[in-house]
């Protein structure tokens, strides 16, 4: 149970606030405002860097809320699942959003920002792949010990507890 409190809680958030700092180290170098909606004709839309930023910090809440949740419910298989998804969601939006900001590092305007979908795809997959990894690793126990009835109730009679 503790390691799974550790993983559900400490993980996904250390892993978003770094990406939140990573991308904050940038933001002298980032236009304003930042192109946040690409669409077929190129940017369809922007917001500033102040409310990116904002924003950025307020989607921890819910893999921190997720992460709580996994690490207060008793039901194994929620648990894992829970775990299994903050680190999933931390890391792939954490990523997306590290994404957008290092796509327009040193641009003038964000007009001509562009953001590779393979790169997004990559991020997308490398986060839910880590958070299936987590969820499946998380409160691992032995399967338990079965034992044949058979023998089991022959071991019990010679025993005389029965």
């Amino acid at each position: 149970m503790q390691r799974t409190r550790a993983l559900a809680l400490a993980l996904p958030l250390t892993a978003y606030v770094f990406l939140w700092c990573v991308s904050l180290s940038w933001a002298e170098s980032l236009p304003d405002p930042l192109a946040t909606q690409w669409g077929s004709e190129g940017v369809i839309g922007t917001t500033s860097v102040t409310a990116f930023y904002s924003t950025f910090l307020a989607a921890a809440v819910i893999p921190a809320a997720i992460g709580v949740l996994a690490s207060t419910t008793a039901v194994l298989n929620a648990r894992r699942l829970c775990t299994g998804l903050a680190v999933s969601l931390s890391l792939t939006v954490g990523g997306l959003l590290t994404a957008v900001t290092a796509a327009q590092r040193n641009l003038a305007d964000a007009r001509f920002a562009t953001l590779n979908p393979a790169l997004a795809l990559g991020i997308s997959a490398l986060g839910i792949g880590a958070g299936m990894a987590v969820g499946f690793l998380a409160d691992r126990r032995p399967p338990a010990q079965t034992e044949d009835p058979r023998t089991s109730y022959e071991r019990r009679w010679q025993s005389q507890e029965i």
